[in-house]
């Protein structure tokens, strides 16, 4: 076939795809009219998708700040065993010391007491030999609402420690003293030691409302005003919705003055109450609570009013 041909033969075919599917460019950018139609495919432009290249890397987000404190557990450690509020009927039938191995009245570590149950009721064997712990008290504290003045139960006042070797029913049973604070004697009343109290994962606030809230006591009533890292009594419990992990905020009442710019009749004025430090409850009771002081502008006293907050 003559060259002629050959050209005008390619030049026809060319021409005839170009009328019936169109320019590449019309193929490669978008379908036909019906397909697109039948596929609801909506006309975007190509330079109007965003482009955006990741590569491994670390990444941080911050979390959002709670005001909430960290767990103190060694300042807490100390308290986690401690008797706590008890009932006084409970205390009256608690074994008591009697006497020391020796002549001595007053006893310290290091040394042996001789035991004895209420009437009715001998101390009891360690389980299989084993030493049994326990903490010496003596007397109770009246633990008073400083709103309303109701009792709310008595505080024991813990002396020391010691081990129950030898349980005895005809006989006194002996206690080995571990641990004091100041000296023991005879009348001193011992109480099984509590097991450590359940810690929680993280300080909150209260879930309900605390009306009328306020300290009832410092911690062993050596002092009046207390600061960090002190432990005072509260006047609410388990049963106003009070738990382990809630963080109370301290309020220092605002003074009454009087207004000597302003005119007679309308002198006495009363300040707010402002923010004086955060508690951390860490102990709850029926009707009463411990907290430890955690931080204080001018330290805490007994009356001191305290609401949920952060």
């Amino acid at each position: 076939m003559p060259k002629t041909y050959i050209v005008a033969a390619l030049l026809a075919g060319a021409f005839f795809a170009g009328a019936v599917l169109g320019p590449p460019s019309a193929q490669a950018q978008a379908p036909s009219a019906p397909l697109a139609a039948a596929l609801a495919i909506p006309a975007v432009p190509a330079d109007a998708i965003p482009a955006e290249r990741w590569s491994p890397r670390i990444r941080a987000q911050a979390l959002p700040a709670t005001g909430l404190p960290d767990l103190p557990l060694q300042a807490l450690a100390p308290w986690l065993t401690e008797p706590g509020v008890i009932d006084p009927a409970v205390l009256a039938r608690a074994p008591r010391i009697v006497a020391a191995g020796d002549a001595r009245v007053l006893l310290s570590r290091g040394d042996r007491a001789y035991v004895r149950g209420p009437a009715g009721a001998p101390v009891a064997e360690p389980p299989q030999g084993a030493p049994q712990r326990w903490v010496v008290v003596r007397g109770t504290r009246p633990l008073r609402d400083p709103v309303t003045g109701e009792l709310l139960g008595h505080e024991a006042r813990t002396l020391g420690r010691g081990v129950l070797v030898r349980g005895e029913q005809a006989v006194p049973a002996t206690f080995d003293i571990v641990s004091a604070l100041e000296d023991l004697r005879a009348g001193d009343r011992l109480l099984p030691e509590p097991p450590p109290a359940v810690l929680w994962d993280t300080p909150r606030p209260p879930e309900v409302p605390l009306p009328a809230a306020a300290i009832a006591a410092v911690y062993g009533d050596a002092v009046s005003t207390v600061g960090p890292h002190q432990v005072v009594a509260i006047n609410k419990g388990r049963v106003d919705g009070l738990a382990q992990g809630h963080v109370l905020q301290a309020l220092r009442g605002g003074r009454r003055l009087t207004d000597r710019t302003a005119p007679p009749g309308d002198r006495l004025v009363q300040l707010p109450d402002e923010p004086n430090g955060r508690l951390l409850v860490f102990r709850v009771f029926e009707r009463a609570a411990y907290a430890l002081v955690l931080d204080t502008a001018t330290g805490l006293q007994v009356g001191d009013r305290l609401h949920a907050g952060r």
